[in-house]
């Protein structure tokens, strides 16, 4: 539905209908305001009203639902006429001026001729003021035959302009004592004029206090607006990412006008993700806050600026030190920004009072505009909350969660083998950079030899221990062995391809550090060689240091338009070790425009396709041109076998992987390429489980077809005890892989054995926390436990600190926080507390941080700022 009538800040052109279909969470407040009309109270019981509330949070739209509300009963429309006061009172100047606004008002309103305030303005007098109040009485009773409901928006400015005394003590009996009105004003804020006991309309008003949308109020509005306007695509978001929700929503402070231009950004798909959305609405409110900002005199400006670079509440003390001014002089500032509205007094003592910005959004907007690193302690919060409002049984469940066991899912299903998932191509898994080896003739084929044997000789193992020595211990390790290495055989100035020699030896011996200083030291005499920048990204990626291999391989781009080699090791990055999988295509397709006659990079592209995208029928092409420029190339055989049989092309995929055993019979992977076919595809369990004993004839140390033999044992053959040494065998040769371990504890808890089936479970997690099926299968295990939590949480902290910013980290953190809610409702808090102060996840879950420290009274709610402490209760109430 078009949005032409979502108003931000005019109720007044928006139709009544629309209107009263948009309001949300106001309709027992508009009763409460309307009842005295209803029940005919005398005057004396029915005293004005004053709305409090920033702007933005519908006073305007209330005073306008008000209006709606009478000319819609019969019997109030009757006895009252509303009558809408002028928005913006700039006209008004004295008592005298009001009235003439009331009148042309009520003329307006009720269809009169509009000339009675101007004829009163040519009579003149110094009694104008009650002529214009007695005129406009005897138009309302005498002409028209009704009361008043008058609806006064920004009385506070209105209040300030009675300089007479006088006039405004006469305002206040008018208000207090007619009969035939009944006021309903608007305030941002209190005033002086109602809360000073000398005030003039103290203790006149009923006031009323208009609360920010909580979450699910805000949730309400969200799903009424997406009802009335038909938005699918805000529906979608409420749907699949409530976390971007529920984060907007804090940040906006539950202000209905940011919620409802939110709404607006979504409905046009403006914006992708929470910062685009921040970014689209400090655009759209920009020019406003600005303006806000300029009509402040220069010395208040600089006070004003002073408060809202402290995104916390802060006191007079920090201020003086900044502005470097006298604490009366600052004092003297403040109290005018709070009249004006721009501040608001939180928190704080008696003798040390602490203020904040009223509007909240306005404050993000200015850091985000004036001061970015004072930003970034929001964007620590974004972080949070981004984990936080995902999806999450343990988080969702509140903290009377009932503690129960829920049994994992059936296994999964057994497992196709890539050959070189993503471009391996040196044999052991851990090399993945590709790297162009230098042409050898005989000389340096027997100089490369001679190296060899010098550096097995003479390099001490510790070198080729893992660890991480520092730069001076590499740099001491180079001086000492590879200087009297380089002048020996190369005379002390090796060319391109004998640094290549060195650091493939290097590279081969696993002295990974020494490997980078090699690479960095012949940088320095060939800065500009693209094959050293590649091999240096391939040693970094090796060493896990995956931003360093980025820029080494985007170095190497630059500095060679025309290699492919680093193209490719680029694609395998973003995929990888980034998930950045249109970056990954875009650099394995310029692989391919360099060297579209190289079948590696056909049979790179296609593991893209196939292994990362799920794009199979793009993936057999590309297979298929890597086998076209090589008939013979064995994996790009196999893996097109893999990409045939999840395309459904069943015979197809087992001619294939028969194709690559024609070439290599005695390799493993094809036979249990083959066995998972025949098990799961073909329903020839017999012929499947031949195949699994020859690929680990082949390769007894073969995890993957132990463990495949062994679900086949599970479950088409039901052998359980086979399947259960069969799968002991796949953990026994899997190293640091968990998988094995979640089939092995699936296994158990068929067979009811659950409590050693937990201990599989933590073991899997440990070994492979970035496997989504073993924290699936740990969560459903182990529920609100704490004991399990306990064991895992330690190892998932190690884990992350090695990982790089994106999706993956982001997943794990979350699994991470659905662990500490579960310890917190245990009432272990200082294990909590411990494990937050791991470096992995410190600045990020600050919140739980703080939420613990307020229920161990360790830290005032006065020293946290109003978003933080919004999100900090939800917190609380889970824990």
């Amino acid at each position: 539905m078009d949005m032409c009538h979502f108003q931000l800040h005019h109720p007044a052109t928006v139709p009544r209908h629309v209107l009263l279909e948009e309001m949300v969470g106001r309709e027992h407040l508009l009763e409460q305001i309307m009842l005295p009309l209803k029940e005919q109270r005398p005057v004396y019981e029915r005293p004005p009203v004053l709305l409090l509330g920033p702007a933005g949070l519908g006073k305007t739209t209330l005073l306008w639902a008000l209006k709606y509300g009478v000319e819609a009963d019969p019997a109030l429309q009757a006895e009252w006429l509303p009558v809408v006061f002028p928005e913006e009172p700039n006209a008004v100047g004295d008592l005298a001026d009001f009235w003439l606004q009331a009148i042309r008002a009520l003329s307006a309103a009720a269809g009169l001729v509009n000339d009675h305030a101007d004829r009163l303005l040519e009579e003149g007098g110094k009694s104008l003021a009650k002529k214009a109040a007695a005129l406009f009485f005897k138009l309302a009773q005498d002409v028209l035959g009704k009361k008043v409901l008058l609806l006064v928006d920004s009385f506070d400015q209105i209040a300030r302009t009675f300089m007479n005394e006088q006039e405004a003590w006469a305002f206040r009996e008018q208000l207090i004592q007619h009969r035939e009105l009944y006021v309903v004003a608007t305030a941002p804020g209190y005033f002086k004029a109602v809360t000073d006991m000398d005030g003039v309309f103290y203790d006149v008003f009923r006031i009323h206090h208009l609360d920010p949308f909580r979450r699910d109020l805000a949730l309400q509005a969200f799903r009424k607006w997406v009802a009335f306007y038909e938005s699918d695509a805000v529906s979608a978001v409420l749907e699949h990412e409530p976390q971007r929700f529920h984060t907007l929503r804090v940040l906006c402070g539950g202000n209905p006008r940011l919620l409802r231009l939110l709404f607006r950004v979504w409905h046009r798909g403006e914006s992708p993700d929470v910062l685009s959305d921040l970014e689209r609405l400090f655009d759209d409110l920009g020019a406003d806050y600005k303006n806000r900002i300029r009509r402040l005199k220069p010395l208040v400006r600089r006070t004003f600026d002073a408060i809202a670079r402290y995104w916390s509440p802060v006191g007079v003390g920090p201020l003086t030190r900044r502005l470097r001014k006298p604490s009366n002089y600052v004092s003297a500032q403040i109290k005018r920004l709070i009249e004006e509205g721009y501040v608001e007094e939180v928190g704080g003592s008696e003798k040390r009072k602490t203020y904040q910005l009223v509007e909240r959004f306005y404050n993000l907007f200015y850091l985000a505009r004036y001061d970015r690193l004072s930003f970034g302690k929001a964007m620590d919060l974004m972080a949070f909350m981004d984990l936080f409002y995902r999806a999450s049984p343990l988080i969702d469940a509140g903290p009377r969660a009932a503690l129960r066991e829920v049994p994992p899912e059936q296994p999964r299903a057994m497992r196709f083998a890539f050959y070189n998932a993503f471009g391996g191509t040196l044999g052991a898994p851990k090399r993945r950079g590709l790297v162009a080896r230098p042409f050898r003739d005989d000389a340096a084929t027997r100089r490369f030899q001679q190296i060899e044997a010098w550096l097995t000789e003479r390099l001490p193992d510790h070198i080729c221990e893992d660890g991480e020595p520092t730069e001076e211990e590499c740099a001491a390790w180079f001086e000492q062995w590879l200087v009297p290495l380089v002048k020996r055989f190369f005379d002390g100035h090796p060319d391109v391809a004998g640094w290549s020699d060195l650091i493939l030896l290097l590279r081969q011996m696993n002295a990974l550090p020494l490997a980078e200083t090699t690479c960095r030291r012949s940088l320095q005499i060939f800065p500009a060689d693209a094959r050293l920048w590649n091999w240096l990204g391939a040693v970094c990626e090796e060493r896990g240091i995956y931003d360093a291999a980025l820029d080494a391989y985007q170095t190497a781009c630059a500095h060679d338009a025309a290699y492919p080699l680093p193209h490719a090791n680029l694609a395998r990055v973003y995929a990888e070790a980034f998930r950045r999988f249109k970056l990954a295509e875009q650099h394995a397709e310029k692989a391919l425009e360099k060297g579209d006659r190289e079948p590696i990079y056909w049979f790179l592209m296609g593991n893209l396709y196939a292994y990362h995208l799920g794009r199979y029928e793009e993936a057999e092409e590309a297979y298929g041109q890597a086998i076209d420029l090589r008939e013979n190339f064995f994996s790009a055989w196999n893996n097109l076998g893999i990409a045939l049989a999840e395309m459904g092309q069943i015979e197809n995929a087992e001619h294939a992987f028969r194709r690559a055993l024609r070439l290599r019979n005695h390799s493993a992977l094809p036979w249990n390429n083959l066995g998972v076919l025949c098990g799961e595809r073909m329903d020839r369990a017999a012929y499947a489980e031949h195949a699994f004993h020859r690929a680990i004839d082949c390769d007894a140390k073969s995890a993957l077809a132990h463990a495949n033999l062994g679900l086949l044992y599970r479950g088409p053959l039901q052998r359980p005890q086979q399947a259960e040494d069969c799968l002991m065998q796949a953990i026994e040769h899997a190293g640091e892989d968990g998988l094995f371990y979640l089939d092995l504890g699936s296994l158990l808890i068929s067979g009811g054995r659950r409590a050693r089936a937990m201990e599989y479970f933590i073991m899997a997690l440990k070994l492979s926390p970035h496997e989504s099926l073993c924290r699936e299968a740990f969560l459903k295990m182990s529920g609100d436990n704490p004991y399990p939590w306990s064991e895992v949480l330690p190892s998932l902290l190690d884990h992350m600190r090695t990982m790089v910013a994106g999706e993956a980290l982001t997943e794990l953190r979350h699994f991470a926080l659905q662990g500490f809610f579960c310890l917190a409702r245990a009432g272990r808090d200082d294990t909590v507390a411990e494990l937050l102060d791991h470096e992995a996840v410190r600045v990020c879950f600050q919140p739980l941080c703080d939420a613990i420290a307020l229920k161990r009274g360790k830290i005032s709610i006065d020293q946290l700022a109003p978003e933080r402490l919004a999100l900090i209760d939800e917190v609380r109430e889970l824990i």
